[in-house]
């Protein structure tokens, strides 16, 4: 679902109906990736802590891309053929995964990006995974996304 669509949702259901339409979690998009030119290369940054926007400006399902391989993983990165494609030219062709834990909670692996990823401001080890969960901030290059799920959507986006 697009933005625009679960915005309209959060409107018109309350919190407890909203998160039964769109359960799940989700990457919710604070930083403007808009008027970047897209180059072959990855574009080595300085990350800087700017302030974030109060609202996302894009939300991603944090799920499988169909037909993807790998189903305990859920790629992140600048190329198309990933299971979520964060259009930046911070961000590295192929930048990290989500690593699917039993329970439904989940494991960040930067693989070995240009830029690196961090968790909450701090960076991360290559190849190391890292635990993630609602709540979190998580940076691939200068994209900051925070984690949440329906409710924290709803929160976010109301």
């Amino acid at each position: 679902m697009t933005l625009e669509t679960l915005t309209a949702l959060a409107h018109s259901l309350t919190r407890e109906q909203f998160v039964a339409r769109a359960p799940g979690t989700f990457l919710a998009v604070m930083s403007s990736t808009e008027g970047l030119t897209m180059g072959f290369r990855t574009e080595i940054v300085r990350v800087a802590s700017l302030p974030r926007p109060s609202t996302p400006l894009a939300v991603h399902a944090l799920v499988k891309a169909e037909g993807n391989p790998y189903p305990d993983r859920i790629s992140v990165g600048r190329a198309r053929n990933c299971d979520i494609v964060l259009r930046a030219p911070s961000v590295s062709k192929l930048h990290a995964h989500f690593q699917v834990r039993r329970g439904g909670s989940y494991d960040l692996v930067d693989l070995g990006s240009h830029n690196g990823s961090r968790v909450n401001g701090a960076r991360i080890a290559p190849q190391v995974p890292e635990p993630v969960a609602a709540g979190d901030v998580v940076q691939f290059g200068d994209v900051a996304v925070q984690m949440v799920d329906g409710a924290g959507l709803y929160s976010l986006i109301r």
